[in-house]
């Protein structure tokens, strides 16, 4: 019986005729054409997230770093100038921005000179730093790498800084 089934089948005439064919072509074109839409626009969306999430974590990275190297400071000096060393230069450490790059270093004693502790690996746009009495106000944004901007701020009390007349 089942041989008789497929007997009859390879034995009819009938098949498709062209404007079938067509028109099955033209159905699946649209359809592949819709998905292949949808898959270009949801790539082209997390993209998008993903630099912007590296943005945000290249700013959080940036300020978690820098409070909690100076959370317990007992003098902090804010100038424009990284090579400003102040009055005093033993036992200091600095934190700086170096054509966007974080950089932290710490003054080496037996060679006199600075030495690098850390440099950041992404860069940032725009840093500010500004201190009022024992409190540190670091401001750091990005403006590179996606449409839009992202930026953070923070105030970090200090307390072991005494107010030293700062306003």
């Amino acid at each position: 019986m089942f041989k008789d089934s497929v007997n009859k089948i390879y034995r009819s005439k009938n098949g498709m005729t062209l404007v079938e064919v067509i028109v099955v072509l033209a159905i699946s074109g649209i359809v592949i054409s819709l998905a292949v839409s949808v898959l270009l626009f949801g790539m082209k969306v997390f993209r998008k997230g993903n630099t912007q999430y590296d943005k945000q974590s290249d700013l959080r990275i940036a300020m978690d770093y820098i409070q909690n190297q100076v959370q317990l400071a007992t003098y902090i000096e804010v100038t424009d100038d990284p090579n400003d060393y102040g009055a005093t230069i033993e036992s200091r450490e600095r934190i700086y921005f170096d054509n966007g790059f974080l950089v932290h270093d710490k003054w080496n004693v037996s060679t006199s000179t600075y030495t690098e502790v850390y440099r950041s690996n992404f860069i940032l746009t725009d840093t500010n730093f500004s201190q009022y009495g024992n409190v540190l106000n670091i401001h750091v944004q990005d403006t590179t790498r996606t449409e839009s901007d992202y930026e953070l701020t923070s105030d970090i009390t200090l307390p072991n800084i005494v107010n030293n007349g700062q306003n």
